[in-house]
């Protein structure tokens, strides 16, 4: 789950991108109608996406659940940077891990609720996210963040 590229069609915000991720650094390009944006920062790593971000702490599942923490920088498109996070394992129900994904720097923690995941300990998969979520609602003539509660249910035998 190292990210390597990843490329986003924003659709309800009428924007693309993609991220490159090297050893030394990660590269944003943004594609707004106002135009296109390309910022790079050093590679702090590791950097994360929606998309990886569960299957990097479903394979650091175990050593969160004893107690070791994780740093992570989260790779955030719209504001061309990264921002970085700490996963760590906190109370939860009887067969589940609950994993709390909270800024790391103080102003960010500030104004950035934690994001709780849920995953059931023996199998390893993720039955809900309590937190930020991609999707924006709209707030008169712009967009705004929404936090959600998603509750999910498998389909599927296994995922990949």
């Amino acid at each position: 789950y190292a990210l390597t590229d990843y490329t986003l069609f924003a659709n309800q915000l009428g924007q693309t991108g993609s991220i490159h991720v090297t050893a030394e650094q990660v590269t944003f390009t943004l594609t707004t109608p106002e135009g296109s944006k390309t910022q790079t920062e050093k590679n702090t790593g590791p950097v994360v996406v929606g998309p990886s971000l569960v299957g990097f702490v479903v394979r650091h599942l175990e050593a969160l659940g004893a107690g070791k923490t994780f740093d992570v920088r989260f790779a955030v498109l719209d504001r061309l940077e990264t921002i970085g996070f700490t996963l760590k394992a906190i109370d939860a129900p009887e067969g589940q891990t609950r994993v709390k994904m909270s800024a790391s720097n103080f102003l960010f923690a500030l104004a950035i609720d934690p994001i709780l995941f849920t995953f059931e300990r023996a199998t390893g998969k993720l039955v809900r996210l309590e937190g930020r979520v991609p999707p924006k609602v709209r707030a008169g003539n712009t967009w705004a963040d929404f936090d959600a509660r998603v509750e999910y249910r498998f389909v599927a035998d296994a995922y990949r």
